[in-house]
């Protein structure tokens, strides 16, 4: 019984030393961050796997941050990284929304629309991102690199 207990109290203290980090899950969401409105995903046309997301987020923390769309990643339920490419830029951003089209469409990854955004307290930004979700994954959480957001 006292093996059990033990393993009981280690698993308790590693909880809460690093939440996330060893329950096989995205983590908890938090960060400078909230969704202003919930954002908005659906499915690219006949792609089941291929993804598009739309949202508006607001700094509530007490100071300007500057955030880079290069560190913005959807995660599934597990913390698992899906490809992604962001925006912080609202509607179509053609080198985000056809990036898996770039020799048809013209969507390189070299546009600079929406590659970085500085937030003041209370400031709002858009951000749209595509990310790809195949074997029956699910996207969960945005994790924008100072912190994270939950998906519904």
């Amino acid at each position: 019984m006292g093996r059990i207990l033990g393993i009981a109290v280690v698993m308790a203290v590693l909880a809460a030393l690093a939440p996330g980090r060893f329950g096989g899950h995205a983590g908890k969401a938090g960060g400078p961050l909230q969704w202003q409105s919930p954002a908005r995903t659906s499915a690219v046309g006949q792609t089941p796997g291929d993804h598009l997301l739309f949202g508006r987020v607001v700094n509530h923390s007490g100071k300007t941050i500057r955030l880079r769309a290069a560190a913005v990643h959807v995660l599934d339920a597990k913390g698992r990284r899906l490809t992604t490419r962001a925006a912080f830029a609202d509607g179509f951003v053609p080198g985000i929304m056809l990036s898996g089209y770039g020799e048809l469409y013209g969507g390189e990854a070299s546009s600079t629309v929406g590659r970085e955004v500085v937030l003041r307290t209370g400031q709002a930004a858009p951000i749209s991102a595509a990310y790809r979700a195949g074997d029956g994954r699910r996207a969960a959480v945005l994790d924008y690199g100072a912190g994270r957001l939950a998906l519904r």
